[in-house]
Parts: C-alpha cells; sequence; structure tokens
C-alpha cells in the first residue's frame, strides 16, 4: 500500500514545474544546493535542491552516503521523527516520507499551504510551519500519511525561523520580531509574549531559560526566559557582518553569516557573551541552519554541500569538511 501511495503522489508531483531538461550524462549529478541539515544519531539528513540525501556520519569525517529521496524541488529543511522525514518544501508545502528503510526513502505524502514552508519542527503528533508570509502553521502529523490542518497564526512579518524546546516555541519574524507561544495545551500554541525593537529576526535559539536571536546587522541577541513575564533582554552581541543563523549546544553558539563567515560565542555568562573565535571557509556559503552534535557543528553550505567543524577546543575552531577549502581563523581584538 505505502509504495501505491507513493507512486501516486509521484504522478502529482509530475505536475509541478519541471526543471530544464539537461544533457543525459549530467542527470546522475549531484544536486546543487543543500540549505539545511538535521542529525539523528549517526545519520545526517540533507535538505538540498531536488532530494533528501541520507548520510552515515558514525565517521563524521568520511560520511558516506546511505540513501536519497529525488524530488523536483529544492527543499528548505528537514525535521525526523522517528522513522519519518517531515520535509519544507517552500512554495510546494510540506512533504512526508517513510525513511525507515534508510536506503531507499519513501514518499508518502504532501500536505499544501498557501504560504511557503521554510522550516518544520515536530513534536507529539504536530508538525509546526514556518509559513512565511501566511504565518506559523500547525498541522496533526498523529497519522503521518494523512496531515491534517489544525491552526493558523497570522504574522505581520514572515516567519522566516522557529525553534522548540518542551512546550515553549519561538517564531523570527524579520521586523516584527520575535513571539514565543505555549504549547502545553494538547501542542496547541497560544502566544504569549512578542518581543519588538530586534531590528530584523532571521533565527531562533532555544538552550535552557536562554532565547538567542539572530538578528541580522544588529547581531546577537541574548534573552533570559521567565515563566510569566516577559523575557528581560540580557546582551547584544554585534555581528561581524550580520548574524543569519544561530545554534546553541553546551553553553556555546555557533553564529553564521549566511555567506562564508561565522562566530563562536561562549555564554557561560548570559549577560555578557563573549566571541572566542572568528572565521570563515573559503568558497562555502553557510546558507541554512546549523545542527550541533558532540562538539561538531554541522552546516549547510550550498553546493559545498556539508560543511563540518570540529568545536573541541572553542577557541580554535578545526574544519573538518569540505577538505578542500581554505579555512581561516581570526580572534576577538587581532
Amino acid at each position: 500500500m505505502r509504495r501505491v501511495v507513493a507512486a501516486l503522489l509521484l504522478c502529482c508531483l509530475a505536475a509541478l514545474p519541471a526543471p530544464a531538461k539537461k544533457k543525459k550524462k549530467d542527470e546522475q549529478r549531484p544536486p546543487s544546493r543543500c540549505m539545511h541539515v538535521a542529525v539523528e544519531g549517526a545519520v545526517a539528513y540533507l535538505a538540498q535542491t531536488r532530494s533528501l540525501t541520507l548520510l552515515d556520519v558514525s565517521e563524521p569525517e568520511r560520511p558516506k552516503q546511505i540513501g536519497r529521496l529525488f524530488l523536483p524541488f529544492a527543499l528548505q529543511g528537514v525535521a525526523i521523527d522517528g522513522h519519518i522525514a517531515y520535509l519544507a518544501g517552500g512554495t510546494h508545502g510540506l512533504f512526508v516520507a517513510d525513511i525507515s528503510d534508510a536506503s531507499s526513502p519513501v514518499l508518502l505524502q504532501r500536505f499544501e499551504t498557501p504560504g511557503s514552508v521554510r522550516q518544520v519542527l515536530v513534536s507529539a503528533g504536530h508538525a509546526y510551519l514556518a509559513d512565511g508570509r501566511d504565518g506559523l502553521r500547525v498541522v496533526d502529523v498523529s497519522l503521518p500519511a494523512r496531515p491534517m490542518h489544525e491552526a493558523l497564526f497570522r504574522s505581520r512579518g514572515k516567519v522566516r525561523a522557529i525553534a522548540l524546546e518542551g512546550s515553549l516555541l519561538a517564531t523570527a519574524e524579520g521586523h516584527a520580531g520575535v513571539r514565543l507561544f505555549d504549547l502545553s495545551r494538547e501542542g496547541i500554541p497560544r502566544e504569549k509574549h512578542m518581543l519588538r525593537g530586534i531590528g530584523d529576526a532571521r533565527d531562533v535559539a532555544i538552550s535552557g531559560d536562554l532565547l538567542l536571536v539572530a538578528a541580522g546587522k544588529s547581531g546577537l541577541f541574548v534573552y533570559r526566559l521567565q515563566a510569566k513575564a516577559t523575557p528581560s533582554l540580557l546582551a547584544q552581541l554585534p555581528a561581524r557582518e550580520t548574524s543569519d543563523h544561530v545554534a546553541v549546544a553546551g553553553g556555546i553558539a555557533f553564529v553564521s553569516n549566511g555567506t562564508a563567515g561565522f562566530q563562536v560565542v561562549d555564554l557561560s555568562e548570559p549577560a555578557a557573551p563573549r566571541e572566542l573565535a572568528g572565521g570563515h571557509i573559503e568558497g562555502a556559503r553557510m546558507v541554512g541552519r546549523a545542527d550541533i552534535e558532540s562538539g561538531l557543528v554541522y552546516v549547510a553550505a550550498d553546493i559545498s554541500g556539508m560543511a563540518l567543524i570540529d568545536l573541541a577546543e572553542p577557541r580554535a575552531p578545526v574544519t573538518l569538511l569540505p577538505r578542500k577549502r581554505t579555512f581561516k581563523v581570526t580572534y576577538p581584538g587581532r
């Protein structure tokens, strides 16, 4: 039955605008861009142009492709929940795939939205979509093969990114600011707070009682979350160029600027964050959100695929991938 559903879906996808035809020798070339990397266990999932690619990263410096699901459009993001992958398909909506057989992922369903799905997060049978100008969309995925619309929260700006920890969800909405939602009632968001005056909220991350906001040229904002009161602003760290994406783990934040540059930030004293190191990888544009696992930063690096940076010594980050790129690290005040 699953294969029949997949076949029907692929027939429907054939109606989407087809990419320009290429010469036969080009048909097996890998996708041209990587927009997001999510890591679960020893597998990295790459949201790429025209495919979801699965890599074995049990030896992170030597990733091996173990599976690929081809799609006729560019993916923007991926979220993994057990044996199911949820794919942000931009203007094509949300896609659901069965990855129980990593070597042969199967498309299960497509869920259309009026907006442009930039990111998806999943928790307790609900998928939360950053649906661009349409806002924050909630989809019931308790039956993954039958996603159903549940709720929509409009925004004054584009919902560019979302973060989720426990029962708290945050949305980055550009110049409109950042909204915080409480998910404690059956997973349906209830708006708690709206943070304004940030400038250009492009990405958000939650770690314990800290909320981090990558705010373009305004840099990195650090807020303290409070049970009932509005989060308090602790610090604002200037950007080297722009702060486009942020990831955090173990008191260390990794901030990338959408090109080749990044900052490594110490959050051990949140009211006084310190830049430990900055750097860039020549020719590797870090265009998407990063995932930090066991001291390694997995970054979507556009045409270079997946970049891998070792933060075992945060003051001296080391690039592991891509191998054929020049890596330079600079230090604050030098």
